[in-house]
Parts: structure tokens; sequence; C-alpha cells
């Protein structure tokens, strides 16, 4: 058994303008992103002003791990190169590219600039629409100041679980793209050698504060026809970054006012909004990032000034008191007001306890949110919700899969220890499923009626969590359903090994796939005679077709015969004729046609007891003076269908002529069902002939219900043990 990861490389590609491509790459998980100082952190600041109605400047903070960017570039133009090398179709005019085309590419300033707020938009929606809603270009164009005079501009985006910059994913649609594939996605290849693009840049960005499960990095090309030529920045290698993104207000939640709940006079403190953002739209990959302090659209009011007073940049504590402070945030139509309560307190009042928090319950893989405030016990006795700075951990622990863990995280509120449980559910199963020893899923199996399915040997365990076991082999019940001769479809199981540790201990699960039977056929259609001689005034009985299946099922069947009213009254005449006579039926089965001759005696002729007549239709005279003549061998073919008393038998080997070479027969049916005792015969003789007995049908033997014992020779006995038992 082994888990892995199961999401596989995501591509969204949409073209805007000239050209605007996207891919995604794998999944995995994320690891712990600390804080970094502020003093060490590249401001990115936003490049449209002012913000559109209703929306708001956050600050997402986050890593810059862009490669060393003269690499990435002698990796695209190589690329670039060997297009034009090898006659690759240019995009931009439909013509194959010559080395006369090649041109590599440059670092653009624009390009550059744009690339870096591009990427951290992106990495919070992986699309070519920016968080504000605008296209991507706004950008490049906002930088230059014109729509104009840029040429050609275009972008790629890549979300790769790596913190570098990865490219792989548009190089190597180069293969589809030359295959002219239907429906494949190129543009990421085509915007790389395209000669409408002459200026690259390229950043890649990671969020810190989200909640991403699986840790994304982003990568963003920007490009352009015209641009101002710069030299190649190094490797970034983790470098903090803060990017104020324009989002707007009503896509963001947990919105609250931080800082200090309690002042003491004389303090002047500064507060701030955070809010938290998801794009909240869906079919693209999207990221949610938490505690994004808000930059602009914020307005601020004391309920007294006289206790606690804004200054324009903090708030002053004057006297002793409790206020509350507003934050109006937004504009036109779309504001948010929050509020937080400050106590104003002298310098010698300090915290006397905190108070314990309640366990906060989330999914298997799901980071916590942790709160942003605890209560905490003054030494007067009032109360008061003041911010807890927490520890980081270990997110690994929130790594579950089918069993459940409870671990704490540690934080001060007002240095004082507050300690928050986190119990993290189990992943649950999302998909049961079965392959092959080549890796295909099975969900049903298609086999011709008696052919034993192939069933696949492994298991795959999907979890909610994005992962899943597999190699899991598997047992399959015991079925016998394949042999069902009219088929079906049938539900057949598979049981994993109960080695999944869960919080109900160990256990296996249980996969089920369709068995699709398909109908059996006729391969082999024999009749019990085809020609009979009955007494005078006697009755006839029709013969029974005797079929073999293609599952190896054999059976005795009815037949269709052809008998009008007319007919019959027909027959009678001749049965009851004393000068005899003879008539014949027709019938089918399964497309098979017979015709039975019944000869009928002169009256008063003895009927000896036969099955068949010879093929003269003469029966013997009645000489009740004179011994009778001793009769003529008949040696029957192969597949002959004889019977006695007791059983029906299929000649499966014919009998040498000279006697040397006994007949073989095989006991395929009951004449007889009502035996208690059924004794199997070593040897049997019919027209003259001496036939062993070598083999007995599956289902010879199945109608008979108040048998009590059969009998056999050893050599069948041997062979037939289970029969015996059965």
């Amino acid at each position: 058994m082994k888990l892995k990861n199961l999401f596989k490389k995501v591509v969204v590609s949409t073209l805007i303008s000239a050209m605007t491509i996207t891919a995604a790459g794998e999944y995995i998980p994320v690891s712990i992103v600390k804080t970094v100082e502020a003093a060490t952190t590249e401001i990115r600041e936003n490049v449209n002003t002012p913000l559109k109605s209703g929306h708001v400047l956050v600050g997402v903070q986050g890593k810059d791990y862009t490669s060393n960017v003269t690499d990435v570039l002698n990796k695209i133009n190589q690329v670039r190169y060997d297009a034009c090398k090898e006659g690759v179709i240019n995009p931009a005019t439909g013509n194959p590219l010559t080395l006369n085309d090649y041109k590599p590419f440059k670092i653009g300033k624009l390009c550059t600039n744009s690339a870096k707020i591009r990427a951290a938009e992106a990495s919070l929606y992986l699309d070519h629409t920016r968080p504000n809603g605008e296209i991507c270009h706004t950008v490049i164009r906002a930088l230059h100041g014109s729509d104009y005079g840029l040429g050609w501009t275009g972008e790629n985006l890549a979300w790769y679980p790596n913190k570098t910059t990865s490219i792989d994913g548009w190089i190597n649609e180069k293969d589809d793209y030359v295959n002219k594939v239907p429906n494949a996605m190129v543009g990421h290849y085509e915007a790389l050698i395209t000669t409408n693009f002459n200026y690259i840049g390229i950043s890649s960005f990671n969020p810190d504060n989200d909640t991403q499960k699986w840790d994304w990095t982003c990568t963003e090309a920007t490009f352009a026809g015209n641009d101002t030529e710069v030299t190649p920045e190094s490797a970034k290698n983790g470098a903090p970054v803060l990017a104020k993104v324009e989002v707007p207000l009503r896509k963001t939640f947990n919105q609250c006012i931080s800082g200090n709940a309690m002042a003491y006079i004389g303090d002047k403190n500064k507060y701030e909004v955070l809010v938290s953002y998801d794009n909240k739209q869906s079919g693209n990959m999207t990221s949610k990032v938490y505690d994004c302090p808000v930059y602009d659209n914020v307005t601020w009011k004391s309920s007294d000034e006289s206790v606690l007073k804004f200054n324009g940049t903090s708030f002053e504590a004057l006297k002793l008191g409790r206020v509350t402070l507003t934050a109006t945030v937004g504009s036109g139509s779309n504001v948010l007001t929050l509020t937080k309560d400050v106590l104003v307190v002298n310098k010698n009042t300090v915290v006397d306890h905190a108070e314990s928090l309640g366990k906060i319950t989330v999914e298997s893989y799901e980071k916590p949110v942790l709160p942003k405030t605890a209560n905490v016990v003054l030494s007067d006795g009032s109360k008061i919700a003041v911010d807890v700075t927490w520890d980081s951990y270990d997110t690994s622990l929130v790594e579950t899969n089918l069993k459940s863990k409870e671990f704490t995280i540690n934080g001060k509120a007002y240095g004082y220890d507050v300690k928050q449980v986190i119990h993290v559910n189990p992943a649950y199963v999302t998909k049961l499923l079965a392959y092959d020893v080549e890796g295909e899923f099975i969900k049903e199996i298609n086999v011709d009626s008696g052919t034993k399915p192939v069933l696949p040997k492994y298991g795959y365990v999907v979890l909610s969590n994005g992962l899943a076991y597999h190699s899991c082999e598997l047992t399959w019940e015991e079925i016998d359903v394949y042999k069902k001769r009219e088929g079906g479809t049938y539900k057949i199981k598979a049981k994993t090994p109960s080695y999944f540790d869960t919080d109900d201990g160990y256990k296996s699960f249980e996969i089920e796939i369709d068995l699709i039977v398909k109908p059996a056929f006729a391969t082999s259609v024999e009749f019990e005679f085809t020609e009979k001689t009955i007494k005078y005034g006697g009755t006839y009985k029709l013969p029974k077709a005797l079929v073999t299946w293609s599952n190896g099922d054999e059976s005795i069947e009815d037949v269709t015969w052809d008998l009008s009213k007319d007919k019959i009254k027909k027959i009678n005449g001749i049965i009851n004729n004393e000068d005899g006579g003879s008539f014949k039926i027709t019938g089918s089965y399964n497309g098979k046609s017979v015709t039975v001759i019944f000869i009928v005696a002169k009256k008063g002729v003895k009927v000896t007891d036969i099955t068949d007549s010879s093929k003269s239709g003469k029966s013997s005279k009645d000489n009740s003076n004179k011994k009778s003549s001793k009769r003529k061998k008949v040696f029957y073919k192969k597949g002959k269908i004889l019977k006695d008393k007791k059983f029906i038998y299929k000649v499966i080997k014919v009998a040498s002529k000279n006697g040397k070479v006994a007949g073989k027969l095989k006991i395929i049916g009951l004449n007889k069902k009502s035996l208690k005792t059924v004794k199997i015969p070593a040897y049997k003789k019919f027209s003259g002939v001496k036939y062993k007995v070598t083999a007995i049908g599956k289902k010879a033997l199945k109608k008979l219900r108040k048998i009590k014992k059969v009998k056999m020779p050893k050599r069948l006995a041997k062979k037939y043990k289970k029969l015996i038992k059965q």
C-alpha cells in the first residue's frame, strides 16, 4: 500500500488581445511559512489610482521565488531558436519559421515590473482577469502610461508546487502544437516562439498568509513587442514581498479591527483593518489569503474623543474610560462598518489571567484560522478582548488520512499564555476503484458466458484530502456468475487488506465492479431421434433437442413443432389404420430444422423397445414360432444421442467395427428423474456395439431431487469426487 497525491496538472488557457495563456502544475503538501520583518520587505505598489468604487487596497505578504532570470531567458531563447531551425509554424504569420526569423528575447523593464505585479495577483486567482476585474494587459499599459506603443502584449501563467520559476509546462506543449492535436493547449508554446513578441519579464510569487493545503508558486511571464531592455535580475531565493492588490470589498471576509484592546493613559496606539480575500469564482484555481491589511478607503472614528482621540495616524489615550472605535471601509454603495471596544486604564492596571479558548475543528489538511483575540480578566475585575500573538506550529499536524488528530497551538495575550486546541477530522473515502497491472482503472469487465474473468489485482482508495492509497492487493469473492448461460450484469466485490488505520481501529474497504456476462449461444444441436416405430393405435412422443452451449453447458430443450389441428387429425388416422403407415412432423430449435419420421406398425405386429429404427424404416417381422434373427450392429457417429431407461448419453468416440476398441459415452442427462440411487454403468451396449462410459456432464444429474446415493466405477469416482459429495 502506498499513499500518493492525486492532483494532476491543471491547465487553463484564454486568448486575450494578441495572446494570453496559462498553465498550472501539480499539488504537493504545504509547509509552514514564517512572517518576515517589515524592514526587509519589498513593497510592490498597485498601479491603478484611484481605486474603483467599492474596492479596497489590501496587502498580500509572500515570497519572491524567481530563479536567475538569465538562466530562464537562455532556456526560452533556446526553444525560440529550435523552432526557427526546425521550421515550426510561426503563430504570427502561419508560415514556417526560418533562422532569419530568430530574434532572442530581451528582458524588458515594463515587462518585468508588470510580471512582478501580476505574479502576486494571479497567485490569488489563476486567470488572466485581475482581482479588480480588469484584463491582465491593463498592468503593463498603466506602467507604460498608454494603451499604444507596446505592440503586441501577452501573458503566460503557471502554478507549480516547487519554489522556483517553472516553465516546463509551457515548453512541453511543442509536440501538440507541431502535430496540430485538436483542442490541445498550445498557447503557452506559441507565446514563446511567435515573432510578435521581442521582450519578456518573469516573476514567481508565493503568498504567505494563505490556507492552501497545497503550496502553490505562481510564475508569470509578460510579453511585449516593444519595451526598454534592462539587466536580468539574479535569483530572489524567497525574498519577502508585500504586494498591494486592489480587490472588491464584497469578496472579502473575516474583516476586523486589529490593535490593542487595552490602552494606558498617555499611550498612542495604532489600529488597522484586516480582511481575508477569496475571489469566489469557480472554474479556475483560487487561493484564499488571510489577515491582509487595508491601505486605502478607511475612515476612523472614536465614540468619545475625550477618552481616546484620533490624531490622523494613531489614537491617543487621554483618560479612564471605555470607547468604541469605528472603521468605515470602502466607498460608494459598497461600504463596511467595523467596531472595536477599547478600555483605557491606569498604568498600574494589570492582566490577572487569560480565559481558555474553545476547541477548533478543521478538515484534513486544512490549516485552522486562529482567533485574533482572547478574553483576559484585569486586576480590577473587568474583562476585555485583547489581541493574541500565536507561535508558529508544525503544519504537518493537520495532515490526517483516515485517523483524526488533536494538537495545541500556543500563544500570548498581553504576555499571558493562551492555548488553542485543534481537532483535525480524518479524511473520508470518496472513491473506491480497482485497477490492473497496466494501471488502467476498471469499472466493468465484459466476458463471454463460461469464460472466467481476469480480475483487477489492485485497489485504489481515494480520500477527501486529495490523496489516495494505491497498490492495495485485492481479494475477490468466489464467483460463478460468469457461467450463467443467460448472461447479465452482476456486481462482484473485493476487499482490501485490513491495514487502514482509522479512529475505529484497523479496517478494510470493499471495492465493487460490474461483471457483464454475454449470453451463451448454442454451438451444437442434436435431436433425440429422427425416426421411430410405434404400434398400431399407440401414441407418439416427439423428441427433444440436445443442446451444447458455448459456455460448456449441455441441456435438453423443447422443440417447436409444426402441428396444426388438421395435421394431428391426419396423424391420428394413420395411427389407427390397421394396415399401418408412416407420417412426418417437422420442427426447429434455435434455427436448426428437423424432420421426424414415425412408422406405424400393422395391427397385431409387436414393436420391440427400440430408440431408433434403421434408416430403411422397416420394422422387424413378428414370428412367434421362431427365434428372432440376430440384430444388425449399428455404429453410431460421434455426437449421436442415445438413451436407456435411466440416462441420456452422447457418443464422444466411435467404436471400431472389428469390436476390439469400445466406443465412449458421456452421460448428459436423465431419462428418469425420480431415482433415489444412481448407479453409473461402466459399460453400455447399443445396437450390438459396446461403449465405455467415460464422462458425466456438469449438469447431467442436476434435476434429481430424491437422490440418496451415487455409485460409479472407481475410475469415474476419482474424477467426479465433487459430484458424489453434492
